[in-house]
Protein backbone atom coordinates (compact mmCIF):
# COMPACT_ATOMS: atom_id res chain seq x y z
CA UNK A 1 0.00 0.00 0.00
CA UNK A 2 1.38 3.62 -1.13
CA UNK A 3 -0.30 6.76 -1.36
CA UNK A 4 0.36 7.23 -5.49
CA UNK A 5 1.56 4.17 -7.94
CA UNK A 6 2.71 5.53 -10.70
CA UNK A 7 2.73 3.34 -13.78
CA UNK A 8 5.52 4.04 -16.30
CA UNK A 9 8.65 4.84 -16.09
CA UNK A 10 9.37 7.86 -18.34
CA UNK A 11 9.74 11.35 -17.87
CA UNK A 12 6.62 12.48 -17.20
CA UNK A 13 6.39 9.45 -14.55
CA UNK A 14 9.51 10.27 -13.03
CA UNK A 15 8.95 14.05 -13.38
CA UNK A 16 5.40 13.60 -11.46
CA UNK A 17 6.98 11.50 -8.52
CA UNK A 18 9.69 14.42 -8.16
CA UNK A 19 7.14 16.65 -7.09
CA UNK A 20 4.37 13.97 -5.24
CA UNK A 21 7.43 12.55 -3.36
CA UNK A 22 8.69 16.13 -2.58
CA UNK A 23 5.64 17.34 -1.25
CA UNK A 24 5.88 14.31 1.12
CA UNK A 25 3.68 11.03 -0.76
CA UNK A 26 4.92 7.68 -0.40
CA UNK A 27 5.14 6.87 -3.78
CA UNK A 28 5.74 3.57 -6.02
CA UNK A 29 6.71 4.11 -9.86
CA UNK A 30 6.30 0.64 -11.40
CA UNK A 31 8.02 0.11 -15.11
CA UNK A 32 7.91 -3.14 -17.31
CA UNK A 33 11.21 -2.36 -18.34
CA UNK A 34 14.80 -3.11 -16.52
CA UNK A 35 15.83 0.42 -17.07
CA UNK A 36 14.20 4.12 -16.44
CA UNK A 37 13.53 6.54 -19.25
CA UNK A 38 10.67 5.49 -21.71
CA UNK A 39 11.86 6.61 -25.23
CA UNK A 40 14.76 8.07 -23.75
CA UNK A 41 17.55 5.35 -24.37
CA UNK A 42 21.24 6.15 -24.38
CA UNK A 43 24.40 4.25 -25.12
CA UNK A 44 27.41 5.48 -23.51
CA UNK A 45 30.11 3.12 -25.60
CA UNK A 46 33.56 2.80 -24.64
CA UNK A 47 35.70 4.59 -26.87
CA UNK A 48 32.96 6.40 -28.78
CA UNK A 49 33.38 10.34 -29.30
CA UNK A 50 29.70 11.28 -28.65
CA UNK A 51 26.50 9.13 -26.68
CA UNK A 52 24.00 7.29 -29.43
CA UNK A 53 20.69 8.17 -28.61
CA UNK A 54 18.30 5.29 -30.07
CA UNK A 55 14.84 7.34 -28.65
CA UNK A 56 14.28 11.14 -28.18
CA UNK A 57 17.56 13.01 -29.12
CA UNK A 58 16.75 16.84 -30.05
CA UNK A 59 15.34 19.11 -27.68
CA UNK A 60 13.25 21.47 -29.98
CA UNK A 61 13.18 25.40 -29.56
CA UNK A 62 13.72 26.30 -25.78
CA UNK A 63 10.88 24.61 -24.01
CA UNK A 64 11.34 25.88 -20.11
CA UNK A 65 10.26 22.90 -18.95
CA UNK A 66 13.47 21.03 -20.54
CA UNK A 67 15.68 24.16 -20.16
CA UNK A 68 14.66 24.56 -15.96
CA UNK A 69 15.61 20.68 -15.66
CA UNK A 70 19.14 21.25 -17.97
CA UNK A 71 19.90 24.25 -15.50
CA UNK A 72 19.12 22.75 -12.37
CA UNK A 73 21.14 19.41 -13.40
CA UNK A 74 23.96 21.71 -15.02
CA UNK A 75 23.52 20.00 -18.45
CA UNK A 76 24.57 22.03 -21.10
CA UNK A 77 22.77 21.99 -24.48
CA UNK A 78 24.76 22.22 -27.73
CA UNK A 79 22.73 23.92 -30.83
CA UNK A 80 22.07 21.93 -33.84
CA UNK A 81 24.05 24.25 -36.28
CA UNK A 82 25.53 23.51 -39.88
CA UNK A 83 24.27 23.28 -43.36
CA UNK A 84 21.14 21.68 -44.28
CA UNK A 85 21.47 19.38 -47.97
CA UNK A 86 19.07 17.66 -50.29
CA UNK A 87 20.38 14.76 -52.18
CA UNK A 88 18.63 15.43 -56.01
CA UNK A 89 18.89 11.86 -56.87
CA UNK A 90 22.28 11.75 -55.34
CA UNK A 91 23.15 15.40 -56.68
CA UNK A 92 23.89 17.21 -53.55
CA UNK A 93 22.66 20.66 -53.05
CA UNK A 94 21.87 22.50 -50.35
CA UNK A 95 18.71 22.50 -49.19
CA UNK A 96 17.21 26.25 -48.14
CA UNK A 97 14.37 26.01 -51.36
CA UNK A 98 13.25 23.33 -49.35
CA UNK A 99 12.63 24.65 -46.74
CA UNK A 100 11.39 27.90 -47.92
CA UNK A 101 8.67 25.87 -49.91
CA UNK A 102 7.71 23.65 -46.82
CA UNK A 103 6.87 27.25 -45.22
CA UNK A 104 4.94 28.62 -47.44
CA UNK A 105 2.43 26.18 -47.68
CA UNK A 106 2.52 25.32 -44.12
CA UNK A 107 1.60 28.97 -43.50
CA UNK A 108 -1.78 28.55 -45.29
CA UNK A 109 -2.60 26.10 -42.50
CA UNK A 110 -4.11 28.16 -40.58
CA UNK A 111 -6.17 30.16 -42.90
CA UNK A 112 -10.06 30.25 -42.05
CA UNK A 113 -11.30 28.74 -44.95
CA UNK A 114 -8.91 25.28 -43.96
CA UNK A 115 -11.51 23.97 -41.34
CA UNK A 116 -10.32 20.64 -39.92
CA UNK A 117 -9.57 18.05 -42.23
CA UNK A 118 -7.03 15.49 -43.62
CA UNK A 119 -3.35 16.74 -44.01
CA UNK A 120 -4.03 14.94 -47.94
CA UNK A 121 -7.42 16.62 -48.31
CA UNK A 122 -5.71 19.85 -47.48
CA UNK A 123 -2.84 19.76 -49.60
CA UNK A 124 -4.93 18.67 -52.86
CA UNK A 125 -7.18 21.64 -52.35
CA UNK A 126 -4.30 24.06 -52.10
CA UNK A 127 -2.00 22.69 -54.50
CA UNK A 128 -3.81 20.74 -56.66
CA UNK A 129 -1.38 20.69 -58.97
CA UNK A 130 1.39 17.93 -58.84
CA UNK A 131 4.65 20.16 -58.26
CA UNK A 132 8.40 19.44 -55.75
CA UNK A 133 6.70 21.92 -53.45
CA UNK A 134 3.54 19.54 -52.43
CA UNK A 135 5.73 16.63 -52.42
CA UNK A 136 8.14 18.59 -49.59
CA UNK A 137 5.62 19.53 -47.49
CA UNK A 138 3.89 15.73 -47.65
CA UNK A 139 7.30 14.35 -47.13
CA UNK A 140 7.67 17.28 -44.06
CA UNK A 141 4.34 15.94 -42.10
CA UNK A 142 5.31 12.13 -42.81
CA UNK A 143 8.38 12.18 -41.27
CA UNK A 144 8.78 15.13 -38.73
CA UNK A 145 5.18 14.66 -37.32
CA UNK A 146 5.53 10.62 -38.15
CA UNK A 147 1.84 11.05 -39.78
CA UNK A 148 -0.25 9.26 -42.17
CA UNK A 149 -1.60 12.43 -44.50
CA UNK A 150 -4.80 11.10 -44.79
CA UNK A 151 -5.10 10.86 -41.25
CA UNK A 152 -3.28 13.65 -38.99
CA UNK A 153 -5.82 17.00 -39.04
CA UNK A 154 -4.67 20.12 -40.02
CA UNK A 155 -6.19 21.50 -36.65
CA UNK A 156 -3.78 19.78 -34.62
CA UNK A 157 -1.25 20.61 -36.92
CA UNK A 158 -1.65 24.44 -36.74
CA UNK A 159 -1.62 24.32 -32.56
CA UNK A 160 1.73 22.19 -32.81
CA UNK A 161 3.16 24.78 -35.54
CA UNK A 162 1.75 27.19 -33.14
CA UNK A 163 3.14 26.08 -30.07
CA UNK A 164 6.32 25.64 -31.65
CA UNK A 165 7.01 29.01 -32.74
CA UNK A 166 6.60 29.86 -29.18
CA UNK A 167 9.56 28.35 -27.90
CA UNK A 168 12.04 28.86 -31.31
CA UNK A 169 10.95 25.59 -32.23
CA UNK A 170 13.33 26.35 -35.81
CA UNK A 171 16.23 25.88 -33.22
CA UNK A 172 17.21 22.20 -32.25
CA UNK A 173 19.57 21.60 -29.67
CA UNK A 174 21.42 18.24 -28.23
CA UNK A 175 21.64 17.49 -24.71
CA UNK A 176 25.33 17.32 -23.77
CA UNK A 177 26.77 14.45 -22.73
CA UNK A 178 23.14 12.67 -23.53
CA UNK A 179 19.61 12.88 -22.96
CA UNK A 180 19.79 9.90 -19.94
CA UNK A 181 21.29 12.63 -18.09
CA UNK A 182 17.66 14.08 -17.55
CA UNK A 183 16.50 10.50 -16.30
CA UNK A 184 18.72 10.36 -13.51
CA UNK A 185 18.55 13.93 -12.70
CA UNK A 186 14.96 13.56 -11.99
CA UNK A 187 15.51 10.19 -10.87
CA UNK A 188 18.10 11.70 -7.90
CA UNK A 189 15.14 14.34 -6.52
CA UNK A 190 12.50 11.44 -6.20
CA UNK A 191 13.58 10.92 -2.67
CA UNK A 192 10.91 8.57 -0.98
CA UNK A 193 10.28 6.71 -4.13
CA UNK A 194 10.20 3.12 -4.06
CA UNK A 195 10.75 1.68 -7.51
CA UNK A 196 9.97 -1.44 -9.34
CA UNK A 197 11.89 -2.35 -12.56
CA UNK A 198 11.06 -5.70 -14.78
CA UNK A 199 7.12 -5.18 -13.13
CA UNK A 200 4.94 -5.63 -16.40
CA UNK A 201 1.75 -3.75 -15.06
CA UNK A 202 -1.43 -6.27 -16.48
CA UNK A 203 -4.71 -5.03 -14.88
CA UNK A 204 -5.78 -1.47 -13.14
CA UNK A 205 -8.86 -2.12 -11.02
CA UNK A 206 -10.27 1.24 -10.16
CA UNK A 207 -12.90 1.70 -6.91
CA UNK A 208 -13.72 4.61 -5.32
CA UNK A 209 -10.99 6.33 -3.37
CA UNK A 210 -8.83 3.07 -4.17
CA UNK A 211 -6.88 1.72 -6.96
CA UNK A 212 -5.60 -2.27 -7.55
CA UNK A 213 -2.83 -2.89 -9.91
CA UNK A 214 -2.18 -6.66 -10.72
CA UNK A 215 1.11 -7.23 -11.98
CA UNK A 216 4.04 -9.66 -12.82
CA UNK A 217 7.19 -9.23 -11.45
CA UNK A 218 10.74 -11.26 -11.79
CA UNK A 219 7.72 -14.29 -13.35
CA UNK A 220 5.81 -13.50 -9.92
CA UNK A 221 2.08 -12.06 -9.68
CA UNK A 222 2.22 -9.32 -7.39
CA UNK A 223 -0.50 -6.41 -6.38
CA UNK A 224 -0.01 -2.87 -5.61
CA UNK A 225 -2.90 -0.74 -4.21
CA UNK A 226 -3.05 3.01 -3.27
CA UNK A 227 -5.61 5.59 -3.17
CA UNK A 228 -4.59 7.15 -6.19
CA UNK A 229 -2.79 6.47 -9.43
CA UNK A 230 -0.85 8.06 -12.53
CA UNK A 231 -1.05 6.07 -15.72
CA UNK A 232 1.74 7.36 -17.94
CA UNK A 233 1.65 4.64 -20.20
CA UNK A 234 2.58 5.56 -24.07
CA UNK A 235 -0.60 5.94 -26.62
CA UNK A 236 0.16 2.71 -28.40
CA UNK A 237 -0.09 0.55 -24.96
CA UNK A 238 -3.18 2.63 -24.19
CA UNK A 239 -4.51 2.01 -27.68
CA UNK A 240 -3.02 -2.31 -27.42
CA UNK A 241 -5.72 -4.73 -28.17
CA UNK A 242 -6.44 -6.71 -24.95
CA UNK A 243 -4.74 -9.45 -24.41
CA UNK A 244 -1.35 -8.33 -26.89
CA UNK A 245 2.16 -8.31 -25.63
CA UNK A 246 2.54 -5.24 -22.99
CA UNK A 247 -1.38 -4.66 -23.03
CA UNK A 248 -3.00 -3.52 -19.66
CA UNK A 249 -6.71 -4.35 -18.80
CA UNK A 250 -8.96 -1.72 -17.03
CA UNK A 251 -11.83 -2.72 -14.86
CA UNK A 252 -14.25 -1.04 -15.17
CA UNK A 253 -13.06 -0.14 -19.25
CA UNK A 254 -11.88 3.42 -19.74
CA UNK A 255 -14.90 4.08 -21.60
CA UNK A 256 -14.76 8.07 -20.73
CA UNK A 257 -11.49 7.84 -22.49
CA UNK A 258 -12.62 5.92 -25.99
CA UNK A 259 -13.63 8.73 -27.99
CA UNK A 260 -9.72 10.65 -27.17
CA UNK A 261 -8.07 7.29 -28.01
CA UNK A 262 -10.03 6.91 -31.15
CA UNK A 263 -9.03 10.71 -32.09
CA UNK A 264 -4.93 10.04 -31.43
CA UNK A 265 -2.46 8.12 -33.22
CA UNK A 266 0.79 6.68 -32.31
CA UNK A 267 2.80 7.36 -35.13
CA UNK A 268 5.39 4.88 -36.12
CA UNK A 269 9.42 5.78 -36.61
CA UNK A 270 12.54 4.13 -37.47
CA UNK A 271 16.19 5.07 -36.84
CA UNK A 272 19.66 3.72 -36.96
CA UNK A 273 22.66 5.43 -36.27
CA UNK A 274 26.19 4.10 -37.92
CA UNK A 275 29.46 4.78 -36.66
CA UNK A 276 32.51 5.37 -39.06
CA UNK A 277 35.94 4.47 -38.96
CA UNK A 278 35.83 8.46 -40.51
CA UNK A 279 34.07 11.42 -41.65
CA UNK A 280 33.98 10.52 -45.07
CA UNK A 281 31.37 12.33 -46.63
CA UNK A 282 33.64 15.12 -46.22
CA UNK A 283 35.38 14.46 -49.11
CA UNK A 284 31.95 14.77 -51.12
CA UNK A 285 30.69 17.84 -52.86
CA UNK A 286 33.93 19.58 -53.53
CA UNK A 287 34.88 19.04 -49.37
CA UNK A 288 31.07 21.16 -48.63
CA UNK A 289 29.89 18.49 -46.64
CA UNK A 290 31.74 19.41 -43.63
CA UNK A 291 29.22 21.14 -41.95
CA UNK A 292 27.05 18.57 -43.23
CA UNK A 293 23.48 18.64 -40.46
CA UNK A 294 21.03 17.09 -42.26
CA UNK A 295 20.69 15.60 -45.20
CA UNK A 296 17.49 14.58 -46.72
CA UNK A 297 15.95 12.77 -50.06
CA UNK A 298 12.57 11.21 -51.82
CA UNK A 299 13.85 7.60 -50.72
CA UNK A 300 11.13 5.65 -49.71
CA UNK A 301 13.06 3.72 -46.63
CA UNK A 302 15.33 6.38 -44.91
CA UNK A 303 14.77 9.54 -46.11
CA UNK A 304 16.32 11.77 -43.55
CA UNK A 305 19.94 11.61 -42.02
CA UNK A 306 21.91 13.92 -39.74
CA UNK A 307 25.38 14.16 -38.55
CA UNK A 308 26.05 14.93 -35.09
CA UNK A 309 28.30 17.31 -34.11
CA UNK A 310 32.09 16.58 -35.26
CA UNK A 311 31.46 13.01 -34.83
CA UNK A 312 31.54 9.68 -36.90
CA UNK A 313 27.88 8.97 -36.42
CA UNK A 314 25.14 9.37 -39.16
CA UNK A 315 21.65 8.66 -38.01
CA UNK A 316 19.03 7.78 -40.78
CA UNK A 317 15.22 8.27 -39.74
CA UNK A 318 11.72 7.33 -41.18
CA UNK A 319 8.87 8.42 -39.76
CA UNK A 320 5.00 7.57 -40.51
CA UNK A 321 4.73 5.17 -43.87
CA UNK A 322 8.05 4.85 -44.53
CA UNK A 323 8.28 3.47 -41.08
CA UNK A 324 5.52 1.37 -41.77
CA UNK A 325 7.72 -0.14 -44.40
CA UNK A 326 10.17 -1.25 -41.96
CA UNK A 327 8.08 -2.50 -39.68
CA UNK A 328 9.24 -6.21 -38.76
CA UNK A 329 12.70 -5.34 -40.08
CA UNK A 330 15.53 -7.16 -38.21
CA UNK A 331 18.57 -4.90 -37.32
CA UNK A 332 20.21 -6.41 -39.98
CA UNK A 333 17.88 -5.90 -42.81
CA UNK A 334 17.19 -2.67 -41.70
CA UNK A 335 21.05 -1.95 -41.69
CA UNK A 336 20.98 -3.35 -44.74
CA UNK A 337 18.36 -0.95 -46.93
CA UNK A 338 19.70 1.77 -44.75
CA UNK A 339 23.26 1.63 -45.97
CA UNK A 340 21.89 1.38 -49.33
CA UNK A 341 19.64 3.92 -49.25
CA UNK A 342 22.82 6.15 -47.92
CA UNK A 343 25.10 5.21 -50.85
CA UNK A 344 22.40 6.42 -52.88
CA UNK A 345 21.74 9.71 -51.73
CA UNK A 346 25.00 10.47 -51.09
CA UNK A 347 25.88 9.27 -54.45
CA UNK A 348 28.91 6.79 -54.02
CA UNK A 349 29.39 3.05 -54.29
CA UNK A 350 27.22 1.04 -51.73
CA UNK A 351 30.75 -1.26 -50.86
CA UNK A 352 32.43 2.58 -50.25
CA UNK A 353 29.72 2.80 -47.31
CA UNK A 354 29.35 -0.71 -46.04
CA UNK A 355 33.54 -0.62 -45.50
CA UNK A 356 33.71 2.44 -43.38
CA UNK A 357 31.07 0.99 -41.01
CA UNK A 358 32.42 0.43 -37.84
CA UNK A 359 29.01 -0.26 -36.06
CA UNK A 360 24.78 -0.01 -36.41
CA UNK A 361 22.56 0.97 -33.25
CA UNK A 362 18.93 1.36 -33.21
CA UNK A 363 16.01 -0.21 -31.58
CA UNK A 364 12.94 -0.72 -32.77
CA UNK A 365 9.88 1.50 -31.20
CA UNK A 366 7.37 -0.13 -33.31
CA UNK A 367 7.59 -3.66 -32.23
CA UNK A 368 8.58 -2.81 -28.79
CA UNK A 369 5.50 -4.04 -26.69
CA UNK A 370 5.92 -1.29 -23.94
CA UNK A 371 5.78 1.44 -26.35
CA UNK A 372 4.26 0.60 -29.88
CA UNK A 373 5.32 3.38 -32.36
CA UNK A 374 7.35 6.84 -31.87
CA UNK A 375 5.11 9.72 -30.53
CA UNK A 376 1.62 10.72 -30.99
CA UNK A 377 -0.01 13.27 -33.20
CA UNK A 378 -3.28 14.40 -33.73
CA UNK A 379 -6.01 12.88 -36.00
CA UNK A 380 -8.99 14.76 -37.70
CA UNK A 381 -11.26 15.97 -35.59
CA UNK A 382 -9.37 15.04 -32.40
CA UNK A 383 -8.09 18.87 -31.00
CA UNK A 384 -9.86 18.21 -27.84
CA UNK A 385 -8.82 14.64 -27.85
CA UNK A 386 -5.39 15.02 -25.41
CA UNK A 387 -7.18 16.92 -22.89
CA UNK A 388 -10.03 14.63 -23.10
CA UNK A 389 -7.49 11.93 -22.40
CA UNK A 390 -5.54 13.83 -19.39
CA UNK A 391 -8.76 14.15 -17.70
CA UNK A 392 -8.44 12.62 -14.29
CA UNK A 393 -11.62 9.46 -13.26
CA UNK A 394 -13.53 10.05 -10.04
CA UNK A 395 -10.13 11.51 -8.07
CA UNK A 396 -8.68 8.30 -8.76
CA UNK A 397 -6.99 7.71 -11.80
CA UNK A 398 -5.00 10.49 -13.36
CA UNK A 399 -3.34 10.87 -16.41
CA UNK A 400 0.29 11.77 -17.58
CA UNK A 401 2.31 11.09 -20.83
CA UNK A 402 3.42 13.00 -24.35
CA UNK A 403 -0.38 12.27 -25.53
CA UNK A 404 -2.22 13.84 -22.72
CA UNK A 405 -0.34 17.24 -23.61
CA UNK A 406 -2.75 19.70 -24.76
CA UNK A 407 -1.15 23.10 -25.73
CA UNK A 408 0.42 21.85 -29.01
CA UNK A 409 3.68 20.20 -27.51
CA UNK A 410 2.29 16.74 -27.62
CA UNK A 411 4.78 14.10 -29.47
CA UNK A 412 7.48 16.27 -27.44
CA UNK A 413 9.95 15.68 -24.28
CA UNK A 414 8.45 18.71 -23.29
CA UNK A 415 5.35 17.92 -23.68
CA UNK A 416 6.00 14.65 -21.00
CA UNK A 417 7.46 16.81 -18.67
CA UNK A 418 4.98 19.15 -18.63
CA UNK A 419 2.16 16.53 -18.14
CA UNK A 420 4.18 15.15 -15.64
CA UNK A 421 3.95 18.59 -13.71
CA UNK A 422 -0.08 19.28 -14.70
CA UNK A 423 -0.78 15.25 -13.09
CA UNK A 424 1.15 15.91 -10.35
CA UNK A 425 -0.35 19.13 -9.03
CA UNK A 426 -4.20 17.76 -9.85
CA UNK A 427 -3.08 14.88 -7.35
CA UNK A 428 -2.29 17.50 -4.56
CA UNK A 429 -5.08 19.85 -5.51
CA UNK A 430 -7.20 16.65 -5.02
CA UNK A 431 -5.43 15.64 -1.53
CA UNK A 432 -5.99 19.55 -0.52
CA UNK A 433 -9.95 19.67 -1.66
Amino acid sequence: MTDVLIVGGGLAGLQAAALLSGAGLKVTLLEARDVLGGRIRTLHLPGAELPIELGAEFVHGRPPEVLSVADAAGLGLQEVSGTPWFSNQGRLEPCAEFFAQIEQIMARLAEPRYEDRSFQKFIEECCPQENESKQHAIRYVEGFHAARPERIGVRGLVLGEEASAQIDGEKQYWVTGGYDALVRYLRAQARDLEICLKTVVQQVRRRPHEVEIRAQGDGQPQTFRAARALITLPLGVLQAPAGTPGSVRFEPELTEKRAALSLLEMGPVMRITFRFRQRFWESLAAGRLRDMSFLFSREPVVPTWWAKLHSRMLTGWAGGPNASRLAGCSETELSEQALATLARVLGVDRATVEGQVESAHAHDWIRDPYCRGGYSYLAVGGIDAPRQLAAPLAGTLYFAGEATEFTGHHGTVNGALASGVRAANEILDSLRS
